[in-house]
């Protein structure tokens, strides 16, 4: 995940977030922080983030899906 977040010059938690925005219209992240800096530096920034069809697989394949809560 950092050598991908890297590639897109995020962080590994926004790369995450984006993840999750693109898995469809019926999905919603619900991302929790104890840190009013967290919202503006990783959650909004995840919006930023654009994913490839083949990112998107490559993090499919670092993240089995039976392991997602």
């Amino acid at each position: 995940m950092e050598k991908l977040a890297a590639k897109h010059g995020c962080t590994v938690e926004q790369l995450a977030l984006a993840w999750i925005l693109r898995q469809g219209d019926d999905i919603a992240p619900l991302p929790g922080t104890t840190k009013t800096k967290n919202i503006d530096n990783n959650n909004v920034g995840a919006f930023k983030v654009k994913i490839s069809k083949d990112d998107m697989k490559e993090i499919c394949n670092l993240v089995p899906i039976n392991e997602i809560v």
